[in-house]
């Protein structure tokens, strides 16, 4: 019998591996001019730039403007604080503490920074370390960025715009950049020279003292302007890009229920009215619990999974019959495009919804009706109660060969603005 399973076991094993995998010894070291990533990744994107300027431009010099910035001077002078001296660099913020969680207590005197609550006050009170930034995006663990909120505060709803979470601002000063530069500023310059061009360096002070003579506002565009001893004349157009996505990797996208608050009469999702809890440890019925508020079930959640790459996706910009459309979707696996149109209408077109009671419900905009004798909803995007014309968010299809892409098909930059 333990034979059995001993083969049972490594048959198993062996199916489990069927992927040839190269040895992993010796893949641990790290290259002399290795960095992280994410530094990696800004540096090949500043390399790339240039790369495709000489390919346009004729560039006989190019000037890179360098510095060593020490953080730590630069958070003393934001903070109002003496320069840091000799032992002062060793001491951070951390200092005499074991974890991170205990110096940000011990920094906001052990007291909840949005109802003053301390455990010293009040007993029982439960401390939590929190991301104020999370809002932003930011989940860094600085200092800077987090603060002792109690278990009271700690709440998904709190956490959800609106409330008390949401939107708090704390100093939100990020040096990531300088860093970057410190890590990063002698590479950028040899990759420069390996294209063959005269590479100077030049500093922030001189780029400053540039502007202040030419009497111009600091912006990105002036200071790339103010770098370097060429001052052209007339300067051309400031063109703002942003990275485009070069894949959707979102496989599963939830459409979260729809519920009405009998508190207040106003739509709100599941996630608004939940059980509130945080930790899988708590009781889904405690005194957060707000599924008791859900009156009535306006539409019902579902989710959505991709299983199909499509060339032109959800979100993407093309022209169909000379007119400018977005794509909403891809229908029968990709063979039609769903494009999203606005058409005009009357209230009185529109198939009021009725309730158990009998009574009828009032027309509402952003909510989805359907036309008398149709089933399909669609959204309400605008009515004039006046004149009774309303504006209904359609959907039309069309082969995929009959539009032109106007956005790239994978990755590229996309144009936000220009600015004189």
């Amino acid at each position: 019998k333990q034979r059995r399973d001993d083969r049972r076991k490594f048959r198993r094993t062996r199916r489990n591996h069927l992927r040839y995998r190269k040895p992993r010894f010796n893949n641990r070291r790290k290259g002399k001019k290795w960095f992280a990533p994410s530094l990696q990744h800004r540096l090949d994107n500043q390399v790339e730039w240039y790369r495709k300027l000489l390919e346009v431009c004729p560039i006989t010099m190019a000037h890179i403007e360098v510095g060593k910035f020490d953080t730590q001077a630069l958070e003393a002078i934001e903070a109002g604080r003496p320069l840091p001296e000799s032992t002062d660099y060793q001491q951070g913020t951390r200092y005499k503490h074991d974890t991170l969680r205990e110096a940000v207590f011990y920094r906001d005197k052990y007291t909840c920074q949005i109802c003053k609550k301390s455990p010293f006050t009040d007993p029982g009170t439960i401390l939590h370390m929190h991301h104020a930034l999370y809002w932003k995006g930011d989940h860094t663990d600085r200092m800077a960025g987090l603060m002792t909120v109690c278990t009271d505060c700690h709440t998904a709803a709190n956490h959800q715009e609106g409330g008390a979470l949401w939107g708090k601002e704390v100093d939100s000063s990020n040096k990531a950049g300088a860093a970057f530069m410190n890590t990063v500023r002698w590479e950028i310059k040899a990759r420069f020279e390996a294209f063959g061009r005269p590479v100077k360096i030049t500093y922030g002070a001189v780029t400053k003292r540039n502007r202040l003579t030419m009497n111009i506002d600091k912006t990105h565009a002036n200071d790339a302007y103010c770098i370097g001893r060429f001052f052209p004349k007339h300067r051309c157009p400031e063109d703002h890009v942003t990275k485009r996505r070069r894949n959707d990797r979102r496989l599963e996208k939830f459409y979260d229920a729809q519920y009405i608050d009998s508190r207040d009469g106003e739509q709100k999702s599941g996630k608004d009215l939940s059980c509130g809890r945080t930790k899988r440890k708590e009781s889904r019925h405690s005194e957060k619990d707000l599924r008791k508020f859900r009156k009535e079930k306006v539409e019902s959640g579902g989710r959505s999974i991709r299983k199909q790459r499509y060339d032109i996706r959800p979100g993407e910009e093309v022209i169909y019959n000379g007119r400018h459309y977005i794509v909403h979707g891809n229908q029968n696996k990709g063979a039609t495009l769903s494009l999203i149109v606005y058409r005009p209408f009357k209230i009185t077109d529109l198939a009021p919804r009725v309730k158990k009671d009998g009574t009828v419900k009032p027309f509402e905009v952003g909510r989805k009706y359907a036309l008398t004798g149709r089933k399909e909803p669609h959204k309400l995007m605008s009515w004039d109660k006046e004149t009774g014309d309303i504006v209904m968010e359609w959907f039309i299809g069309v082969k995929p060969n009959k539009v032109k892409r106007l956005s790239p098909q994978y990755g590229g930059w996309i144009h936000v603005k220009s600015a004189e």
